[in-house]
């Protein structure tokens, strides 16, 4: 799902027809490399996924060698990468410290890393619903916990998404193998502020949760009065469901670009592609998605013409005035 945005900032900054090999650190379902493969066959690709049950799609694809064990135990005999991409991973590391290291000795001098972590600060979010401290999240990371990290390494900062709220986005390219040890006088020291920030969250999503009944007979009406196809069926989508009971019997179809490939059924329904909706049949479109709302609501409107009404799932809670 994150793909095209992260291709859209290394093709920016990395010539990858003049680089050699790629490491990709928590390579998933294998959408960045199986797409190196495809687009770049001279590459050497190398992918650590501990996770047996999501590599299928590649773990046999001969243009990729995949390692399925968690990256702080991997043995890469002294091998070293031109382009470290990782996504979503060093929150999961048991020392993060330790981690970036490690990648930072594997990357070639002169090498690029490409590295995407979840923004803690999407907890302030006055609609914030799911539980954001879960259990194989071992740290979280502010913008400025992360150039700490960043600071004790020789890199030189290409790119820094600061649009997104959902994710910290870094492109750096290594200038030498120099580590430094910390100062803690330059530091950033955040420890007041984060506290002030989970102690709110919890308050916020506490009452938010209490709120959904009534978030839910809002949508529940609507979808009584309209031919709604629901856009999203990760996450907020269970929470609604769970917490909202919402009369899914009456919704046309549940969509999902990604997850159907993998989920058949959530909650009872069948989750099917979108190019499955026709105009003929869905008047509107609820979409049950934060960081991808406008990308959704633009493919929504290709798929179902211009009149389609498209819905944020956050437009009921504001009707429903949900905790500010």
């Amino acid at each position: 799902m994150r793909l095209e945005p992260t291709l859209k900032v290394i093709q920016r900054c990395v010539d990858l027809d003049s680089i050699r090999s790629v490491l990709d650190i928590g390579s998933n379902r294998g959408y960045f490399l199986r797409h190196l493969a495809a687009s770049h066959p001279h590459l050497e690709l190398v992918g650590i996924e501990p996770d047996p049950f999501i590599v299928d799609c590649y773990r046999d694809n001969p243009a990729i060698e995949l390692l399925r064990t968690k990256f702080e135990n991997a043995t890469l005999n002294g091998r070293s990468f031109q382009l470290i991409h990782s996504i979503h991973t060093f929150e999961h590391m048991v020392s993060s410290l330790v981690a970036f290291r490690k990648a930072f000795d594997v990357l070639a001098d002169g090498g690029f890393l490409f590295l995407e972590v979840p923004r803690t600060q999407r907890i302030t979010s006055a609609t914030i619903l799911f539980e954001y401290f879960i259990d194989n999240h071992l740290f979280h990371f502010t913008r400025g916990t992360i150039r700490n990290y960043l600071s004790l390494f020789d890199f030189e900062l290409l790119h820094e998404e600061t649009e997104d709220q959902d994710n910290l986005t870094f492109l750096l390219r290594k200038r030498s193998g120099t580590v430094r040890s910390p100062d803690r006088a330059t530091m950033c020291n955040e420890f007041v502020q984060n506290l002030q920030m989970v102690r709110g969250y919890e308050e916020r999503r506490g009452r938010n949760l209490a709120a959904l009944k009534k978030v839910g007979r809002k949508i529940n009406d609507f979808v009584g009065r309209h031919r709604v196809a629901i856009w999203g069926a990760s996450r907020i989508f269970d929470i609604l469901c769970r917490y909202g009971a919402l009369d899914l019997d009456r919704v046309v179809a549940v969509v999902d670009k990604y997850l159907c490939d993998y989920v058949a059924v959530v909650n009872g329904i069948r989750i099917q592609k979108p190019d499955s909706l026709s105009p003929q049949v869905v008047d509107s479109v609820i979409v049950c998605s934060d960081a991808y709302y406008e990308a959704i609501k633009t493919e929504a409107r290709e798929l179902l013409g211009q009149n389609v009404s498209v819905h944020h799932y956050t437009d009921f809670f504001q009707a429903s005035r949900l905790a500010a």
